[in-house]
Formats: C-alpha cells, sequence, structure tokens
C-alpha cells in the first residue's frame, strides 16, 4: 500500500464507480440513463471520463459551480516557484467537447433521493437515474467564535487552491521574510511534502455513489 499514491487512488475509486454504473446500464432496459456527478473536483472529472469511456450511451451531467479548477497537486511547486499558478489551472472544456460530458455551472443545494432529483441554486432540478456527490472539501465558518471567513485573506488556508495558494506566495515572499528562511521554505515545499504525503498521510478522498 506504500506504493498507492494519491492519483492512483483517485483512478481507482473513480474506475470503480464507472464500472459499477457502467453494469447498472447492461441490466437495466435500454432507455438512455442519467449519470449526474455533483462536484467538478479531481473525483468528479475522473468518474464522469471513465463512466463515458466504458459506456458510451450513459447521459453524463456534471455539476460544478466554478468554470477552472486550480488543483491542489503540484501547488507546492507554485509556492516555491518552480511552477506558475496558471500551470495548475484546468477548464471543462475538453470534459464537453471530446466526451460529451453535460456542464452544469451551478451549486447544488438538495437531493431528493424520493423522485431522483437534484435541485439547483439557480432554481431548476435535474434529474438522474444514478448520483455520485463528489463535492470536495468546504467550511464551516461558524464553528470557531470569532472566525469567519473574511480572515481567509490573513490567514489563507489553501484547502482549496487558486487564489489561496497566490495568498501563501505573497506572504513568503514579501518583508519580513528573510532571504535565508525563504530558500528553508523552498527547500521544504519542493522536497518534504511528497515524502510526508506519501508514506504518512492516510488517503481520505471519498466518493458517494447513490
Amino acid at each position: 500500500m506504500s506504493n498507492l499514491t494519491r492519483r492512483h487512488f483517485l483512478g481507482l475509486a473513480a474506475g470503480t464507480a464507472a464500472v459499477g454504473i457502467a453494469g447498472y446500464y447492461f441490466l437495466a432496459p435500454k432507455a438512455k440513463k442519467k449519470v449526474v456527478i455533483i462536484g467538478g473536483g479531481a473525483g468528479g472529472v475522473i468518474a464522469a471520463k471513465y463512466i463515458r469511456k466504458a459506456v458510451n450511451m450513459i447521459d453524463v451531467t456534471l455539476i460544478e459551480p466554478n468554470k477552472h479548477y486550480h488543483t491542489c497537486f503540484m501547488s507546492n511547486e507554485v509556492l516555491a516557484g518552480t511552477r506558475s499558478i496558471d500551470s495548475i489551472k484546468f477548464s471543462y472544456d475538453k470534459l464537453s467537447s471530446q466526451y460529451g460530458i453535460n456542464m452544469v455551472y451551478d451549486t447544488a443545494i438538495g437531493i431528493e433521493a424520493n423522485t431522483k432529483t437534484v435541485r439547483l441554486q439557480g432554481g431548476t432540478t435535474i434529474p438522474y437515474d444514478r448520483l455520485i456527490v463528489s463535492p470536495g472539501v468546504d467550511f464551516q465558518w461558524d464553528a470557531i467564535d470569532g472566525h469567519d471567513e473574511s480572515l481567509i485573506e490573513k490567514i489563507p488556508h489553501a484547502w482549496k487552491a487558486g487564489s489561496q495558494t497566490v495568498a501563501i506566495l505573497l506572504q513568503f515572499v514579501s518583508p519580513p521574510v528573510s532571504h535565508f528562511l525563504w530558500k528553508v521554505v523552498r527547500i521544504f515545499l519542493t522536497k518534504i511534502p511528497h515524502l510526508w504525503h506519501l508514506q504518512r498521510i492516510p488517503l481520505r478522498n471519498k466518493v458517494l455513489v447513490c
């Protein structure tokens, strides 16, 4: 298990979901089935791609509020100055053009299991035969007294890459960070996180298939 990387794990999880849903298609009547995926992070995108590759006749819809995704993978290299922030930024255009996946840029606010529909913030509903819930991380800003969303500019978390990655980078390169300390930070960001992540931190990605 020590050789199981985050990318391999996501591929296995999404592949398992795809195989299960593909099997459902062949067992069910031959009407075109609808798979809806909530969340356009790594888990949701990989699931959408491999479901379409497994069974082209399944109608796949991916619900994601943002039109671009910054990966947390390799964001440490952005902080170290060896990679640009744009190099970890991806759009969803290829999912539509190459794989025929329906992109819906909205936020899911409710799941109605009885009617098999997903309610969107924009007021519409999307029906499904099978649902994958992979929304990624989010925060309860009021869980700690005195803490709110406005503090993320002063104390960035970077659990979601992008603007938060840039906020941390600006803290590193701005005074009073010394030149020596910046060298130490760069070594830490480019070397240690890879070893620590692969060998010490248990994988916690979750994909829920309904």
